[in-house]
């Protein structure tokens, strides 16, 4: 019952959302390793799925109110924001990817709301516990949001065309694939569909700046 302070830097703070290791259960809980030295517990209470030892788990971490401690847990949903969100299509956002669904990942935007990344929108290994910057794509009427992990629009070919040059020159001049090539293959190489990766090398031929062939492209 006595303050502890420390000049270590725990992985998270109270307010905040993380993806941590299950370092033990006993019976007093579940400890997660937060960066301390003393390990952060989560209350058998808090707990939304069974856990084992080495699992991770994405936790909420706040100021228990009766014991004064700081404690984790699992149940997000209470420290979420309900309210309306002020998102504008194309912003960008910084997400926590914190499981996955039968349409796609559920993510926590700006440690404020749920948002979901739609799986046509996953052109990369995602899995709980990820970081990644991501875009809101809609706000649906209902107050849902719907993520991307791309900039939206022209953004995405400026982007997109730069990566795409940058990768050329990386190469020699010639990359092996073109708008032929299979959607994993291009997935692979620049995270994208292959919807936009042909559009981006369509604009760069508009500009002279590539030659597309049949199995490959070419700076110009």
């Amino acid at each position: 019952d006595q303050l502890i302070a420390t000049t270590e830097k725990p992985k998270v703070q109270v307010g905040e959302f993380a993806s941590l290791k299950v370092k033990d259960i006993n019976g007093a809980g579940i400890f997660l390793d937060w960066g301390l030295s003393k390990d952060l517990l989560m209350p058998y209470s808090e707990e939304a799925r069974p856990l084992k030892i080495g699992d991770y788990c994405v936790v909420h971490v706040y100021l228990d109110k009766r014991t004064r401690r700081i404690t984790a847990t699992s149940r997000l949903d209470r420290y979420l924001d309900v309210t309306p969100a002020d998102y504008k299509v194309g912003q960008p956002v910084e997400l926590l990817v914190a499981g996955e669904t039968p349409m796609g990942f559920k993510a926590i935007i700006n440690n404020r709301h749920w948002g979901l990344i739609h799986k046509n929108e996953v052109f990369k290994f995602l899995r709980s516990g990820m970081h990644e910057k991501g875009f809101i794509k809609e706000v649906r009427q209902d107050g849902k949001l719907s993520l991307s992990l791309q900039p939206l629009g022209a953004a995405l070919a400026d982007t997109l065309q730069e990566q795409i040059m940058a990768r050329l020159e990386a190469e020699g001049g010639v990359l092996g694939v073109c708008d032929k090539s299979d959607p994993a293959l291009i997935s692979k190489l620049f995270n994208v569909s292959k919807g936009n990766f042909k559009k981006a090398i369509g604009g760069l031929f508009k500009q002279g700046l590539i030659v597309i062939h049949d199995d490959r492209i070419e700076k110009a």
